[in-house]
């Protein structure tokens, strides 16, 4: 498993998308030391990070999980370290991604997002 590195600057963590788009992936690649990677797949595009009360990252947005150059949806705990603690990926044969984050006041983490797949394998 490869090791997410994030950066802060003035207590604002950054992130980005992985792929090259004018020039995106020249001005976010530094801030991460390897491409990001959940069961074999690459992840596309972060589109959302938060810190919980004890500083551990969650990260959803989009992952490529085939050849077929779909994305399915994901959410993934990693320790102030950048080592993952756990994931999550949902999706169907049409492209899905994850969006926002939030925290009920038990500490319970809630996801949510968009798909265009269908069924009830989401």
């Amino acid at each position: 498993m490869k090791k997410l590195k994030l950066i802060s600057i003035l207590g604002i963590i950054l992130a980005g998308v992985i792929f090259s788009f004018f020039g995106f992936f020249y001005f976010f690649s530094f801030f991460f030391e390897n491409d990001i990677t959940l069961d074999g797949s690459c992840i596309t595009k972060a589109r959302n990070i938060v810190l919980d009360s004890s500083n551990n990252i969650y990260i959803t947005g989009s992952i490529s999980v085939d050849e077929t150059e779909t994305t399915d949806a994901f959410l993934a705990k990693f320790d102030n370290n950048g080592n993952i603690i756990w994931y999550k990926i949902w999706g169907g044969i049409y492209d899905d991604s994850g969006s926002g984050i939030a925290f009920d006041s038990s500490g319970n983490v809630y996801m949510g997002g968009s798909t265009s797949s269908f069924g009830p394998d989401l």
